[in-house]
């Protein structure tokens, strides 16, 4: 149960525009703090106009976020802005609307941050690694591959390596991580890994 005096964290996509945001916050009189990053709308605001609020802030239909637990310390906020980040992964995955963090059933993504931190460290902890000690950018590799759709001659162009350095590099991820990038159940572990580690970052220690 959130605490309705705290803060609250949403992460919002780019789809409604920011000024659209601000104009729904201030006409209600609500007190907020409003950033982007990346390509997402952050606000900060209490968790107590979450329900009478938040779902009518926006006035585009296509409307995805995801909201964070509340938090009271510095420390806490990097955690929300986590989760938000978190929710709003799963609004997109399911095609819209909003996301409380650790409420996903969505099959493509962990529930919550903590899991998503285990499966990057599991998938992808030899690969960092491996990148700490020979200075490489294996994991950087892998993500380019599948955000161009597993395409040998698009990865190549845009890290600017020949294909035979790119053939290279695949090889050693699946010597490695001991999966094989033409197995699919290997390849879907590896693309979530990814995607989660595109959300949390890499775990700590």
């Amino acid at each position: 149960m959130p605490k309705t005096g705290a803060p609250r964290t949403y992460g919002i996509n780019a789809t409604p525009q920011r000024a659209s945001v601000d104009r729904g916050l201030a006409r209600r009189g609500i007190p907020y703090l409003v950033g982007t990053v990346g390509a997402t709308i952050v606000v900060i605001a209490p968790a107590a106009h979450l329900d009478e609020t938040f779902l009518g802030l926006a006035e585009d239909p296509g409307l995805q976020a995801g909201l964070s637990e509340t938090f009271s310390t510095h420390r806490e906020a990097t955690d929300a802005l986590r989760e938000a980040k978190w929710g709003l992964e799963a609004a997109q995955a399911k095609g819209g609307g909003v996301v409380v963090y650790g409420r996903s059933r969505s099959p493509l993504l962990p529930r919550t941050v903590a899991e998503g931190q285990a499966l990057v460290q599991w998938t992808l902890g030899s690969l960092f690694a491996y990148d700490d000690a020979h200075g490489t950018e294996l994991v950087t590799t892998l993500a380019t591959w599948f955000y161009h759709n597993r395409s040998v001659k698009q990865t190549a162009e845009f890290l600017g390596i020949h294909r035979q350095t790119l053939a290279y590099r695949l090889g050693r991820i699946e010597q490695i991580t001991g999966r094989m990038l033409g197995d699919l159940a290997d390849q879907t572990e590896l693309f979530l890994a990814i995607k989660s580690y595109r959300l949390v970052g890499r775990p700590s220690g």
